[in-house]
């Protein structure tokens, strides 16, 4: 019996000997903390002793489904770096007022992208419903009239999943304002962030639009040309605004959406996502004694006349009329871009790309 005992000790320390050969770096044993990453080129894992900004701070119920973050409903060609990601969020309103907004507005959208731009944009619908059904039958409708444009690939469609939100009964009400308001505006604010953390690694440029718009001729080439204007110049910025309504028509670099998605989860239930652009413009620009809306001016760019037109009437928001009009819009039509070739030479060099 000894010598078995023995034996087991000795198979005991041998295991042990092995799990510190294996968990030890140049000397340093490697203890397992929450954060565990993998290396590309090897199986290894490497551990830290700091806790990693994640979604989970802001949202930690995503963490209890794996479903929370990938879409619930999803038509896509997988198309990928495009100059252009053109995202467009919608609801189904007040069943009172039959408006086909979203019909409307893609239409606007493919009428006035020119051919050349067709390859090199793409267009992502955000259905942002959690009832399986209605989001279906939305996507048919879409399907029924652009159908070309999704077999093509320019044109996607995805819905969240219901676990990515949180307990709506739960929210704070902030802002002095209705439990149905606070919510409201809540879930608009997650809604693009989900829509951005989609499209920030299928293309160079992302621009926030709406599902009840009306666009100018020529809008993909003239905003593609403006922000490489801007970038050949060596001009900073970071947001172009092509509407001077709300998050119409705002443009950021997909590279800086990751500042923009971060304060969107950080404060959703404080203030409107039109409200709190400001408030990252004014930390990345200006210094505490400065003048605010004149520092904002380095790094928000306005872009005049306006590509975009707020069209719709009744807000997504039950009850809601809003009849806001861009007064900067006009309806001559765009010059043709005139500096194509310099444009991709821009974007080639930037990138190391070529659009597919």
């Amino acid at each position: 019996m000894p010598r078995y005992f023995g034996l087991a000790a000795c198979c005991m320390i041998i295991l042990w000997l092995v799990w510190v050969y294996r968990n030890t770096e140049k000397g340093e044993t490697k203890i397992p903390y929450p954060d565990r990453w993998r290396t590309k080129n090897t199986s290894q894992n490497w551990t830290y002793d700091l806790s990693l900004p994640s979604i989970r701070y802001a949202l930690p119920h995503v963490v209890q489904s794996p479903k929370s973050l990938s879409p619930a409903f999803k038509w896509s060609k997988g198309r990928s770096q495009v100059s252009m990601v053109l995202g467009i969020p919608t609801v189904r309103r007040d069943n009172s007022y039959k408006r086909n907004y979203l019909q409307n507005t893609l239409k606007s959208v493919f009428d006035n992208i020119q051919p050349e731009d067709e390859l090199d944009s793409l267009v992502v619908i955000f259905i942002a419903e959690t009832n399986i059904s209605l989001v279906k039958e939305i996507a048919h409708s879409i399907k029924a009239g652009f159908a070309p444009q999704l077999e093509s690939g320019i044109l996607e469609v995805i819905s969240p999943a219901v676990e990515y939100y949180p307990v709506w009964s739960n929210i704070k009400q902030t802002l002095g304002d209705s439990l149905e308001q606070v919510q409201w505006r809540s879930k608009q604010n997650l809604d693009y962030a989900f829509l951005m953390m989609y499209a920030q690694a299928r293309g160079t440029f992302y621009v926030q639009l709406e599902d009840d718009i009306l666009t100018k001729p020529n809008f993909v080439a003239t905003m593609r040309d403006f922000a490489l204007g801007k970038i050949a110049a060596h001009e900073p910025w970071f947001l172009i605004d092509f509407c001077q309504l709300g998050f119409i028509g705002k443009m950021f670099s997909t590279s800086d959406l990751p500042v923009l998605i971060q304060f969107l989860l950080s404060f959703y239930n404080d203030k409107p996502c039109d409200w709190l652009l400001p408030h990252v413009i004014q930390t990345k620009a200006c210094k505490l004694e400065q003048d605010v809306k004149k520092c904002q001016k380095e790094l928000w760019i306005h872009y005049k006349p306006s590509l975009f037109q707020h069209m719709g009437t009744h807000s997504s928001l039950k009850g809601k009329i809003q009849k806001m009009k861009d007064k900067v819009f006009t309806t001559h039509k765009n010059p043709p871009a005139t500096w194509v070739g310099r444009s991709w030479a821009i974007l080639s060099e930037m990138y190391s790309r070529k659009p597919q």
